[in-house]
């Protein structure tokens, strides 16, 4: 089962502010191969940590008015949000371990 939101310009504002929960946001592109790679690592993030934190990833070339108002400029980029407001945010590939290091300091 896929637990990954699948966000775009005209959802992501809602799915940010639905549930307490923090939201993680990859953003990615198609070509972009580094992106290609964190999917599996996102998957398992989602899966072991469903209770604790939404993920999502929002396709710039199909959203890219969220992908301009938040300044992306380099893939992959991830966003950590909670109520609205960035905690946290990375450019690059990031581990598993990295990325559950992230986590751990904000939830």
């Amino acid at each position: 089962m896929n637990k990954i939101v699948e966000l775009r310009d005209d959802n992501f504002e809602a799915e940010l502010m639905t549930g307490s929960q923090p939201v993680l946001v990859e953003y990615w592109a198609s070509w972009c191969a580094p992106c290609v790679s964190v999917g599996p690592v996102l998957e398992e993030i989602a899966f072991a940590y469903s209770c604790k934190v939404k993920v999502g990833k929002l396709n710039i070339d199909t959203s890219p008015q969220i992908a301009a108002k938040y300044g992306i400029r380099a893939l992959p980029a991830m966003m950590l949000f909670k109520d609205g407001e960035i905690l946290s945010s990375t450019v690059g590939v990031l581990s598993k371990t990295q990325l559950t290091t992230l986590l751990s300091q904000h939830i």
